[in-house]
C-alpha cells in the first residue's frame, strides 16, 4: 500500500524491521537451546495494518515469523499462508502467543484501545515490543507503560513511521539545520479525500480510538516534538468539529 511519500508502508516496515532486528539480536531474552540464530518474532493482529507489517517482517533478512495471533480465523489462516515457510504457531488469544517461549520480540498491530494492555503484557514477558501508535488513550496507561519498560529493560518502539519517510524527513532536517531560521510557529492540517473505512467501528468511538486528534494527529504531534526537541511549546490550540459527516448513532468522533 503506497502513499504519496514515495515509500510504501511495506518498504518502510522492512527498513524498520531490519534496523530493529539488529538491535534486538544483541539483546535477546533467553529461549530454548537450539532455536537457531534468526530473530524470532510474533505478531498480534494481522488485519489491514498488521497484514502489511507481516509481509515486511517476512522480507527482512535474519527475521522469522514464529507466531501469529488474530481473533478472526480467516485473517489468521491467510497470514499463515503468507509466511508458510516460517511454519508459525497460530493463536486466537494474544495471551497464549505471549506465553509461547520461542519468541524474541512481538509486534502489536491492534486497535488503539488494546495497545497499552498488550504492550505492557509483552514487555512484562521480557520480549522487545513494537506497537502501533498511539501508545495509549490516557495518561495513567502511558505512565504504566513507561514504568514497565524501565523495569523490564526491553526495547519498546512506537509506530510513528512518518519520521522515516519523505517529504517530511528532508523538510524537517532542513529546519533542524537552521536553513530557514528558528521555528516559532507550527501549523498542521490533515485533509482526507474520503471518510475512513466504516467497518472499523472502533475507529469511530472516542473511548476506543481516542478520536481523530489522537488516532491520526499523533503523527503531527510527533513532528512538533521532533522540531522543538526538548523545548515545550508556550501555547497550543486545535480546531475541529462536525463539518462534513452526519454522525450516525454509533459514531461520536469528530471530522
Amino acid at each position: 500500500m503506497a502513499d504519496q511519500t514515495g515509500m510504501s508502508r511495506r518498504g518502510f516496515m522492512a527498513g524498520v524491521s531490519s534496523a530493529s532486528a539488529a538491535a534486538w539480536m544483541g539483546q535477546k531474552p533467553a529461549r530454548a537451546a537450539g532455536a537457531g540464530d534468526d530473530l524470532r518474532v510474533g505478531i498480534i493482529g494481522v488485519g489491514g495494518r498488521g497484514g502489511g507489517v507481516l509481509g515486511a517482517i517476512h522480507k527482512s533478512p535474519g527475521v522469522r515469523v514464529a507466531a501469529i495471533c488474530d481473533t478472526h480465523a480467516g485473517r489468521l489462516n491467510s497470514a499463515a499462508g503468507t509466511v508458510a515457510e516460517d511454519k508459525p504457531r497460530l493463536f486466537s488469544d494474544y495471551r497464549d502467543l505471549i506465553d509461547y517461549p520461542e519468541l524474541d520480540a512481538i509486534f502489536v498491530e491492534t486497535p488503539c484501545y488494546l495497545h497499552a494492555e498488550m504492550a505492557i503484557a509483552v514487555m512484562k514477558s521480557g520480549r522487545h515490543c513494537y506497537a502501533e501508535k498511539p501508545m495509549a488513550l490516557n495518561v495513567p496507561d502511558l505512565n504504566r507503560m513507561v514504568a514497565t519498560q524501565k523495569q523490564a529493560g526491553v526495547i519498546y518502539q512506537v509506530g510513528t513511521q512518518l519520521r522515516y519517510a519523505s517529504p517530511w524527513q528532508p523538510a524537517i532536517r532542513a529546519i533542524l539545520e537552521g536553513q530557514i531560521g528558528p521555528p516559532i510557529l507550527i501549523r498542521a492540517h490533515r485533509h482526507n479525500v474520503g471518510d475512513y473505512p466504516s467497518h472499523k467501528l472502533w475507529f469511530f468511538k472516542r473511548a476506543l480510538s481516542g478520536d481523530t486528534i489522537l488516532e491520526q494527529a499523533v503523527h503531527e504531534f510527533d513532528f512538533f516534538c521532533w522540531i522543538f526537541g526538548s523545548k515545550p511549546p508556550q501555547r497550543a490550540s486545535g480546531f475541529g468539529g462536525l463539518g462534513v459527516h452526519k454522525q450516525p448513532e454509533w459514531r461520536d468522533t469528530l471530522d
